[in-house]
């Protein structure tokens, strides 16, 4: 029996250190001004969790310096709930631990307009993009470039489109939709064909601004035209040949080009 009463007691004073180890530590401090407001983050930006009133106690488990030197509380909620305060309005004896924080940085937001060479995809070709994202996912991008065949050059490009980046993280799918039209000339015609295009890969950017990006671009005419001089179509007496367009001899209407591409972005953003 005594044996059983010193194992039984020997158990709970293991569990009550384990219990006493698992605790959060931290200060209690006694709130002085009245109105003051308890935030999700150390920063006056972030939203507001309540307002906790003149002579509430709370307590504290360590002290943060945030991004531009002051000091906040962070404040024990519960298990899976924290809050910050601000330094100046609480009071509170002894020693805690201190950490620094920084708000998590939105490379693109920070840099929203970009310059990079992108190739083949919407282009057939290499091309110029310009992208500007006001809204840090979302965006607009513009793009000129050359239209190659078998490694020729054999017209050019005009593309635009929206952007959207699936993340804020510096690696971030995305998603580019749009037109482009490819002109082509050929002594005295004009090949224009218009496509809708999708885009989708990884883009990796790095803090010194520069990125890349990979992936795939499917296009689809939607459009075709082809036009003649008119002097050389009346002098031809009815009688047109068609131009070398190299491969695109064969797009004739809607739907005739269907091509996946590859897709290969490198760029600078500021």
């Amino acid at each position: 029996m005594k044996k059983l009463t010193f194992i039984i007691i020997f158990a709970l004073t293991i569990v009550s250190k384990y219990a006493s180890a698992q605790a959060v530590e931290g200060l209690f401090a006694k709130i002085t001004t009245k109105n003051v407001l308890l935030f999700e983050s150390p920063t006056t930006s972030s939203p507001v969790i309540r307002r906790v009133f003149e002579g509430e106690v709370l307590k504290i488990t360590e002290t943060v310096q945030a991004e531009h030197g002051e000091v906040w509380g962070k404040v024990y909620l519960s298990p899976s709930h924290v809050g910050y305060i601000q330094g100046a309005y609480f009071q509170a004896s002894g020693t805690l631990q201190q950490e620094i924080w920084r708000p998590q940085e939105v490379l693109r937001s920070q840099m929203p307009i970009s310059f990079a060479l992108k190739g083949p995809s919407e282009f057939f070709g290499a091309g110029l993009q310009f992208r500007y994202l006001p809204f840090a996912r979302l965006g607009i991008n513009v793009g000129v470039g050359s239209v190659l065949d078998n490694g020729r050059m054999k017209g050019n490009v005009l593309s635009y489109g929206v952007v959207c980046m699936l993340s804020t993280n510096n690696l971030s799918p995305f998603v580019e939709t749009g037109s482009s039209t490819l002109t082509f000339n050929d002594n005295h015609s004009t090949l224009r064909i218009s496509t809708f295009y999708v885009n989708a890969g990884l883009e990796w950017i790095f803090s010194s601004g520069y990125f890349f990006g990979l992936g795939f671009s499917y296009n689809r005419s939607f459009e075709v035209q082809l036009a003649y001089d008119y002097e050389y179509a009346r002098a031809s007496n009815g009688t047109l040949p068609v131009g070398d367009y190299g491969t695109f001899n064969g797009v004739t209407g809607p739907s005739s080009l269907q091509k996946l591409n590859p897709l290969f972005v490198v760029g600078y953003s500021f």
